[in-house]
């Protein structure tokens, strides 16, 4: 049993690892958020969606239509916080 137990520890160490390497999915779409000082909930407001599914979309690559589509609900946001 615990020689099982420190096997299923290194299988997860190294899943750890590999994710740590992995090059993330929709990098430039997360740095232009960034840039904008906005947060993921207000992006997720605007597209009428809870932030855990944005979350998971965000998880893979997103189609050029998906991904201009939170690029104006970005926009939005910042517009709105300007004219507040």
């Amino acid at each position: 049993m615990l020689l099982s137990m420190g096997a299923g520890k290194n299988v997860v160490n190294a899943k750890r690892k590999e994710l740590a390497t992995m090059k993330q999915a929709n990098a430039q779409l997360r740095e232009e958020v960034k840039r904008a000082g906005v947060r993921w909930w207000q992006i997720a407001d605007v597209l009428q969606i809870k932030p855990p599914a944005l979350s998971t979309l965000l998880r893979h690559e997103l189609s050029e239509q998906r991904t201009e589509e939170i690029r104006k609900a970005i926009r939005q946001v910042q517009e709105s916080e300007v004219s507040a």
